[in-house]
């Protein structure tokens, strides 16, 4: 069925090229009409744009608002000025045209989905971001992530990996939590928790980011991580409209890591070793013949890393019944050899009006999705780290075809390419989504909503290693999980104006949803036929299976008030009480309040005549949201199995004991926030800007603790704690150049955030379960009361001991050439004169000072040129790898070029600590602490839409030819692959961290869009 799929749509794009190649017919015969642009108030508008459509002929209208132009019957001209509304006027038989251009306040009064319904943006008081399709049209996108990275001020998106179809790590104003989930909530539609992964990009229409507490409040418990809606496309056209996009992507890996050749390295390992590994001879074949170059080996680039990504889609709509039916399908096959992502996603919506009162809509949305080996990105047993540690001496594949297993002084034990091959990690998943919508205006004034909605989700992770791929025993296993998702939500809603000052609505929501899972897991270990992989799990020498299932639910009731006096003076309130059956008595209930002011300055009197400024709106908020991201019976007692005993003295048995502690008193986490911004708009919002300064406090923070050891060494989840985010936020918008054939339209956003920890309970400070990264001391991070979240742990380096420190190096058991350590303090808090645990300080942070986004849109008569940039500032990495690969790994890991600037008697002004040294390294030095800022070129595209006339002749409406690049330049001072990956993905406190992650590609990418 894929198979038959990519054929019909590889046929299609075949198809919709040659009949774009149609010549062109003549044109009708020409002729000069006149016309005048006025406003609505008769006024002329002199230097109106008038172009003809699809084609670059134009004229500009005069002092007067007068304008002629060389036209034939067919044509249809377009008339446009900044501040008003572009028209469009079909000329037929007419030689004297007049247009009446209408004020455009459609930034300013345009339709925002706020949550449970709409407002128009100048009613807005709460901080609210949005991003259109138009935002990111330009930029080949197949994950819908992507769409907001770098476009909104307060969003960080990182792609912690760049491996096909991985998941970005979303973050609003900072993350909220320690241990649990920070995630925004995805409203898509209307249904909560809806999948962002599975949503095609092409299917969006909208979306908004509710980032403070007014605005995310509706969602009370669910709204703490901040909220983003989605909305997809309805039909609009009274023609049915055909769209076909396709995009092929060839990916390239970002850069080449410095290593050393195969004789350097055995010449190396001589040295350090102090024996003769490799012999003169095998070293001088070395240097003739070459060695082995990993990425090479597990590493593919242009059209073998090809990434297609297919749109088609219909839409329409007759006087009753709108339609918009979609299909996608995505086939990335990643630079890293034997990894790929494929999804094939089906959508229809349909809204109908049954009468004048009552509206309905019907959507489902289904996607096919699987990821195939893009997992473990956080050991070294991973291909990526393999390719950067493993020795070049030894040769990728062994004489029976197979790839080498281990080597003579190869590192760590297994290769590059038996790790690439060796494993299959496939997930399968499946998503289906239904949600039915009716609208009824019960009488004037009053209106009921109702969303009915089910989320069905099946995944399926199928895995399987060879005898090669590690030192352990042949693996495979299957594990199961379904999911599904019940929604009701009822919404009554009351709108009226009084005596043309008074603007009141009243809202009133109850809603229900409840969610229930099922895993099994079956695990077969020495596997006796490795052909049959993970299809016959028995044929193994032992194996386990388990098995569980959960049930959770939320009910909610709210109330919203939203009041405006003469358009200037603005009030919101929004009250909502949730109850989760996560929580145990009393502290199942939680009311979260929050309230908004707003002040539309501009529509003073001594401000609404300004010819400069012509909106400017004061906007405050404070409110409480929650989050109750925990497990579903984590408030309640638990067992577990296979807790072992020895009951004899020697023979261990296994039976069933405490898996954690109950917690009659846990209770949400709750997240209080005040917001302080303006919103400005100069010369009719040709140039916008926002500003917001935002301070929020997480009490009752969930952490888990391990009681002492007497009770059974289990854990405990508690309230313990406060997190404070604050930060600073921007965003300017603006059409810098608008004639009739040139025009620019810029935005920038940049935003601060910083984490800092104000109460942990009881302690002074803890440290976080996690961290333990393969290849590092696994000595992770530390948050202490006063201190920001991100801090990375380790050693401080303050070079190598010199031949003129040899007496201080010798306290230290050191001598000269080896690693020199900072002496922090010692068991009494006093430096002590030896490097212990007690040295461990801070030496960098993971988290960015600031980040920023600059997007540039030119156009020129039918081209249009797109620059995208992003840019992190002010983060620290831990390169874990370049640790390793410079002696902390063990001789037969130095593969760094910097070993060839390694300490001696004769090169004593270096960090790189001698050869011999046999004094322990940490991969915790701040040596190896790098700055991660970064400013990268994210998109560049050149478009080209097909003149007009030249698809005249042919139903086809338009067709538009691009061609792009992604990630082309990255400006940076970081040492590894890409300053934007982390190995601890998305986790709220270990930032900064890079064990050889899969890295964000190069791209170029060539697209195709044709509408009939």
């Amino acid at each position: 069925m894929k198979k038959q799929f990519t054929q019909l749509l590889g046929c299609f794009t075949v198809f919709v090229l040659a009949f774009s190649l149609v010549g062109f017919q003549e044109v009708n015969a020409q002729q000069m009409i006149s016309g005048t642009v006025v406003d609505e108030a008769g006024i002329p508008i002199p230097g109106a744009n008038v172009l003809v459509e699809g084609t670059s002929t134009g004229s500009v209208s005069d002092f007067d608002g007068n304008f002629t132009i060389s036209t034939s019957p067919t044509d249809v001209l377009i008339i446009s000025y900044v501040g008003y509304v572009t028209q469009k006027v079909s000329v037929g038989n007419q030689t004297n045209i007049k247009i009446a251009l209408a004020e455009d306040a459609a930034q300013l009064d345009e339709v925002v989905v706020v949550g449970y319904g709409t407002q128009k943006r100048s009613d807005i008081t709460g901080a609210i971001s949005s991003v259109s399709p138009k935002d990111f049209a330009e930029q080949p996108i197949a994950i819908a992530s992507d769409a907001l990275q770098g476009r909104s001020p307060g969003v960080q998106v990182s792609n912690s990996s760049g491996a096909p179809g991985s998941v970005a790590v979303v973050r609003i104003r900072g993350a909220n939590s320690i241990t649990n989930n920070s995630s925004p909530l995805y409203v898509i539609d209307g249904v909560l928790g809806a999948s962002f992964t599975a949503l095609n990009p092409a299917d969006i229409q909208s979306i908004e980011i509710l980032k403070d507490a007014s605005a995310s409040g509706l969602y009370g418990a669910r709204g703490s991580n901040g909220v983003i809606i989605v909305t997809t496309k309805r039909g609009k056209s009274d023609t049915p409209v055909i769209e076909f996009n396709s995009l092929l992507t060839t990916q390239y890996l970002p850069n080449s890591i410095g290593k050393l050749s195969a004789a350097q390295h055995a010449e190396i390992v001589n040295s350090s070793s102090g024996t003769t590994e490799f012999s003169p001879a095998e070293i001088e074949a070395f240097r003739t013949n070459g060695g082995t170059d990993w990425e090479d080996e597990i590493y593919r680039e242009g059209s073998d890393a090809l990434l297609q990504n297919h749109n088609l889609s219909i839409s329409g709509r007759s006087e009753k019944i709108d339609y918009y039916i979609s299909g996608n399908k995505v086939n990335n096959l990643g630079i890293l050899e034997n990894s790929n992502y494929e999804r094939e996603a089906v959508r229809a919506n349909i809204n109908f009006e049954a009468s004048d009162k009552l509206r309905m809509g019907f959507y489902i949305n289904y996607s096919d999705e699987l990821a195939k080996n893009i997992g473990n990105t956080s050991s070294l047993f991973n291909p990526t780290a393999a390719a950067i540690l493993y020795s070049p001496t030894v040769p990728a594949y062994g004489d029976d075809g197979r790839p080498t297993h281990t080597g003579r002084f190869s590192g760590i034990a297994t290769s590059p390419t038996a790790i690439a091959f060796g494993r299959n990690d496939n997930i399968y998943t499946d998503n289906t989504t239904f949600n039915f919508n009716l609208n009824w205006d019960i009488v004037e004034n009053v209106s009921y909503t109702f969303t009915g909605a089910r989320r069905i989700q099946h995944s399926s992770n199928r895995f399987f290693k060879d005898d090669l791929a590690d030192l352990q025993a042949p693996q495979a296993f299957v594990n199961e999980n379904e999911f599904q998702q019940y929604q009701h939500t009822h919404i009554v809603e009351y709108k009226n104006t009084f005596n043309e000052d008074h603007r009141l609505s009243l809202k009133g929501v109850f809603e229900e949803t409840w969610a229930e899972s099922f895993s099994s897991r079956a695990t077969g270990t020495g596997l006796t036929n490795l052909d049959r992989s993970y299809f016959n799990l028995a044929l193994a020498d032992t194996y386990t299976i388990s098995s569980g299932e959960s049930e959770s639910g939320i009910r909610s009731y709210v109330a919203r008030v939203e009041y405006a006096f003469k358009d200037k003076y603005l009030l919101t309130s929004t009250v909502r009480q949730d109850q989760s059956s996560k929580f145990q008595n009393k502290f199942s209930n939680a009311t979260f309040p929050s309230v908004a002011i707003g002040w539309r300055v501009s529509e003073e009197s001594f401000l609404s005549d300004s010819n400069v400024i012509n909106n400017l709106k004061l906007r405050a908020s404070w409110g409480e949201t929650g989050n109750e991201g925990v497990g579903a019976y984590s408030s309640f007692p638990s067992l577990v199995t296979g807790i072992g005993s020895i009951v004899d003295g020697s023979t261990i048995i296994f039976g069933v004991g405490p898996g954690g502690l109950t917690n009659n008193d846990l209770k949400w986490e709750t997240t209080a926030q005040l917001d302080l911004g303006f919103d400005i708009g100069f010369f009719n919002n040709r140039f916008t800007a926002s500003f917001d300064y935002y301070k929020k406090n997480t009490t009752d923070v969930l952490l888990t603790v391990t009681p002492p050891t007497y009770i059974g060494g289990i854990t405990e989840l508690l309230n313990a704690g406060e997190i404070e985010n604050k930060g600073f936020e921007a965003m300017l918008e603006g059409t810098i150049i608008d004639n009739e054939d040139f025009q620019w339209d810029a935005a920038f956003n940049f935003s601060t955030n910083k984490a800092t920890a104000i109460s942990l309970g009881k302690d002074e400070f803890i440290f976080p379960a996690g961290g333990n990264f393969s290849g590092s001391n696994g000595i992770g991070t530390k948050i202490e009361v006063g201190g920001e979240i991100g801090n990375i742990l380790g050693y401080i380096s303050d070079g190598v001991w010199g031949t003129d420190e040899t007496a201080e190096a010798s306290v230290f058991g050191a001598v000269p050439g080896d690693s020199k350590y900072r002496d922090v303090s010692g068991p009494s808090g006093v430096p002590d004169g030896a490097i212990t645990s007690d040295d461990i300080t801070t030496i960098g942070n993971g988290a960015p000072d600031f980040i920023w986004g600059f997007n540039n849109t030119v156009s020129y008569k039918n081209f249009t040129l797109n620059l995208f940039v992003q840019s992190m500032v002010g983060h620290d990495i831990l390169n874990i790898n370049r640790a390793l690969t410079n002696g902390t790994g063990g001789d037969s890991s130095r593969t760094s070029i910097d070993q060839l600037n390694a300490w001696t008697t004769d090169n004593q002004n270096t960090t790189i600590p001698a050869l011999t040294s046999t004094y322990q390294q940490q991969p915790e030095d701040s040596r190896y602490v790098e700055d991660g800022t970064f400013i990268r070129l994210k998109n560049i595209s050149l478009a080209y839409n097909l003149p007009k006339s030249i698809l005249e002749s042919t139903f086809i409406d338009s067709v538009r030819l691009s061609l792009s690049g992604q990630n082309l330049l990255t400006i940076t001072d970081y040492e590894g692959y890409d300053p934007e990956v982390n190995a601890g993905g998305g986790s709220n406190v270990f930032l900064g961290y890079d064990t050889g992650v899969y890295p964000n590609p190069k791209s170029v990418t060539f697209g195709l869009n044709v509408k009939f």
